[in-house]
């Protein structure tokens, strides 16, 4: 049997709260799982698992807002801390052990866009040309 999602469980406590509430209240003490307690105490322990539930949907809400906070200022700080690298990595040299130390050193290029890959091909065939020389399949 699949596990129930908090909407399930937050929805199902508050029928339950519900119903002790309109059709137990006339009683005076209740036998829940051997143990004896009265109506208003079943729906405190009721309460506070909905509370607790609530709780936690709100610092998980906080932590994502923070969370997008964190993510924006590092993609703000991107092109800074690039540049800050460079600099480092120019100052006492990329391959150093100090730049190493610091963890600045080359970074990996990324692919070729589509763009740069045709401009490439241009350029070699209108280097091609300009020298007179041909591909190897071609000759």
């Amino acid at each position: 049997m699949a596990r129930k999602s908090k909407k399930d469980k937050k929805t199902h406590l508050a029928a339950l709260k519900r119903g002790v509430r309109r059709h137990l209240a006339h009683l005076e003490a209740i036998v829940v799982a051997g143990v004896r307690t009265t109506p208003d105490a079943i729906a405190a322990r009721l309460q506070l698992l909905l509370d607790d539930y609530q709780r936690t949907h709100d610092a998980y809400h906080a932590w994502l807002a923070a969370l997008a906070v964190e993510r924006r200022h590092e993609r703000d700080a991107r092109d800074f801390l690039r540049g800050l690298d460079d600099i480092l990595g120019g100052a006492v040299g990329a391959e150093s052990p100090e730049a190493k130390a610091m963890g600045v050193g080359r970074r990996k290029t990324g692919p070729k866009t589509v763009a740069a890959k045709l401009r490439g091909a241009q350029k070699a065939a209108a280097t091609r040309a300009l020298r007179g020389t041909r591909p190897r399949r071609r000759r």
